[in-house]
């Protein structure tokens, strides 16, 4: 949908003083302009909810950070696996998985790791993180979005807000 609604993709001419001028009929720049709005969050329920109310008249898709959901996999593998060594072997499977597209399969695996799962601290960090993915699963088509070409992460974005703020800022 968009809100740019009469223009024509005709040229339109113009009599001047100094002859005929033909121009192109004018095209609509920035946000409004785009077929589709990409949103890319931490999953954080404000922004998420706020964009949506901003961007309803805009098809918005919206994708997870796929940081963000890396380092929630991560703060779960220290609470989980008792032996620090071996967080990473925990961890980079389900990362890859769920990068990969899986994210089925890394809910599926939690909760039966659930049940085999000793001590209230491990319970409550896999019950958080299949929370977690399971309410932003739609957010985390990362192949298709990495075929569309889109930003996986914001992180690029971050830093060049803080950077640009920061320059504005300084006196």
């Amino acid at each position: 949908m968009s809100c740019w609604t009469g223009a024509t993709s005709q040229h339109s001419t113009t009599e001047t003083a100094f002859g005929t001028s033909s121009t192109p009929p004018p095209r609509p720049r920035g946000v409004l302009s785009r077929q589709k709005l990409v949103r890319v969050s931490d999953g954080g329920a404000y922004f998420i909810e706020h964009s949506d109310e901003l961007f309803c008249d805009q098809p918005l898709l919206g994708i997870l950070d796929c940081q963000h959901a890396k380092q929630h996999v991560w703060e779960a593998g220290h609470k989980v696996v008792a032996d620090k060594k071996e967080v990473p072997s925990w961890v980079l499977p389900r990362t890859k998985a769920i990068v990969d597209g899986k994210v089925h399969q890394v809910i599926s695996g939690l909760g039966q790791e659930r049940e085999h799962a000793t001590g209230s601290k491990a319970v409550k960090a896999l019950d958080d993180l299949t929370g977690y993915l399971s309410r932003h699963k739609h957010m985390m088509d990362y192949p298709a979005y990495h075929a569309a070409g889109y930003p996986l992460a914001s992180a690029a974005i971050e830093s060049t807000n803080k950077r640009l703020v920061g320059r504005r800022c300084r006196p």
